[in-house]
């Protein structure tokens, strides 16, 4: 009795020491434990057991690794592409290409609103802003610059009256539905509506006439920027003058 109790003490302090180890990581106390406890015969299955899991943490460690730095070095590629971005962005913002290149935008977006887009007309006031704080520093005198401050101002106030005006919504939206609006079906159509929808036609037909006339002068203006370009890319830019 006092030998199978000792046995049983001696298990539950192997047990116990097993646990230790394992919290402690000591891996190589555990395997010669494990070996110690096998036949002499199968010790070395076990040992070449060991040597294929002790490959299989190296190779995942070293997988670890390499998306670890992959990670660090996509981070530090994609902040160099940023930075190149805004480089660019900056570049483009300092010279009459930007210019050119914010008022088409804004064109486009009055037209968007001017047709009904609600989302273009919620765009058009940073875009106005962006034209203006771009021809600041762009422009060659104080003339121009007010005179595309006098288009922007024009076009944001006929702009404004033309989708604040009477019937302006009922109008587009069925448009935008791929509705006829021309052709109002007798049982609902009153000469009222008739002659506000033949007024908004006219508005819009107007509204086309200006983004016609606005973009032919955008391209214009392109041009003449682009040919501005050249000239200074050949000669050289021009001495400095002070505005007055």
């Amino acid at each position: 009795a006092a030998e199978q109790r000792a046995a049983e003490v001696a298990r539950e302090r192997a047990g116990i020491e097993t646990q230790l180890l394992q919290l402690q990581g000591d891996t190589a106390a555990l395997r010669a434990r494990q070996l110690e406890q096998l036949d002499p015969s199968n010790r070395a299955l076990l040992e070449q057991v060991f040597a294929l899991q002790d490959q299989q943490e190296a190779a995942e460690e070293a997988r670890r690794a390499a998306e670890q730095l992959a990670g660090t070095w996509g981070s530090l590629a994609d902040s160099m592409i940023e930075e190149a971005r805004r480089l660019r962005g900056e570049i483009s913002a300092s010279s009459a290409g930007g210019l050119a290149e914010a008022q088409a935008r804004f064109a486009v977006l009055t037209a968007q609103a001017r047709a009904g887009d609600t989302e273009a007309a919620q765009q058009l006031g940073q875009a106005a802003q962006q034209v203006s704080q771009l021809a600041a520093t762009t422009t060659a005198t104080a003339a121009d610059y007010a005179r595309i401050q006098a288009q922007l101002a024009a076009s944001l106030e006929g702009t404004s009256q033309l989708v604040s005006a009477p019937g302006f919504g009922a109008l587009v939206q069925p448009a935008a539905l791929g509705i006829d609006v021309a052709a109002p079906s007798s049982a609902t159509s009153t000469s009222s509506q008739a002659r506000q929808s033949e007024v908004m036609v006219q508005q819009l037909e107007a509204a086309r006439e200006e983004l016609r006339a606005g973009m032919a002068a955008v391209a214009s203006s392109t041009a003449a920027l682009v040919r501005l370009h050249q000239r200074w890319e050949a000669d050289g830019l021009p001495a400095t003058r002070a505005l007055t």
